[in-house]
């Protein structure tokens, strides 16, 4: 009869084990670490440079300037070109939807009842349709004096921090 050679058992290796302990080449993992941070900087300081909390005002030839500015509320309509939104400030608070400023705007209806008006500065870049609806939310608060803010002439051109 044939010898039978022993069968080598496979040992199953247990990964959760707390004896375990794996090696793991350390200078690759910093060089990808380092990537993804110098990638996710590189890509917010863009978008923050897409985006100008100013609100650029658009020129009518025959602008007034207005003498008294007193009983106004001052309603600035901020354009997200890459969302295509509208950020609403009225008094330092932002509001998303045109719908969300009507109660601030009741209020300061019945703050000023006789002289009170809204003053909307919308950014030459702001579509009509959001206009609009800042317009219907002023008309739902009860304000009958509206007025568009504009630049009587083209601002010169801005120059970037740095001389750039």
């Amino acid at each position: 009869m044939a010898e039978e050679t022993p069968k080598k058992k496979k040992r199953k290796h247990d990964f959760f084990a707390e004896d375990t302990v794996f090696e793991m080449p350390m200078s690759q993992m910093i060089d990808c670490v380092f990537l993804l941070l110098i990638f996710f900087m590189s890509v917010s300081t863009i978008d923050e440079a897409r985006h100008s909390k100013d609100v650029e005002l658009p020129v009518a030839k025959n602008a007034a300037v207005e003498q008294d500015e007193s009983d106004r509320a001052v309603i600035d309509l901020e354009w997200n070109e890459i969302q295509y939104s509208v950020v609403l400030k009225m008094q330092g608070n932002p509001y998303y939807e045109a719908r969300d400023i009507v109660p601030p705007l009741e209020q300061f209806s019945r703050l000023h009842p006789v002289k009170g008006r809204v003053v909307i500065r919308a950014d030459r870049q702001v579509p009509y349709e959001f206009t609009q609806e800042v317009l219907a939310a002023v008309g739902e608060a009860n304000i009958a004096s509206v007025l568009f803010s504009t630049l009587e002439t083209e601002l010169p051109a801005r120059v970037p921090a740095g001389g750039g």
